[in-house]
């Protein structure tokens, strides 16, 4: 990784152990995933000033196994997460992305 650390957003992940994480393409969703099932989507603000990120909005949901890997699609509209059972669950994000 390069560059520099802008801020720390969380300072603890209270959803467990996060195994994975994803950020999308333009810099305005995160997406947090724990080895429980849980995953967060954090929606985000940034900016050329202190605070350069903004929390602006956070969901949550849970799975019913752990999260393995996840993904973003390009225009942050789809969101991929497998899971330890073999599942891959496929959602579309057109509420949380816009």
């Amino acid at each position: 990784m390069t560059g520099n650390l802008v801020q720390v957003l969380l300072g603890r992940y209270a959803g467990g152990l996060a195994t994975v994480a994803d950020l999308s393409s333009n810099e305005n969703l995160l997406v947090l995933c724990g080895a429980n099932g849980n995953f967060r989507l954090i929606c985000l603000t940034m900016s050329i000033d202190p605070p350069y990120v903004k929390v602006q909005q956070e969901y949550r949901y849970k799975l019913d196994n752990c999260i393995r890997s996840c993904k973003l699609s390009y225009d942050t509209h789809l969101l991929a997460l497998g899971q330890d059972n073999g599942d891959i669950n496929v959602s579309m994000l057109d509420d949380v992305s816009s």
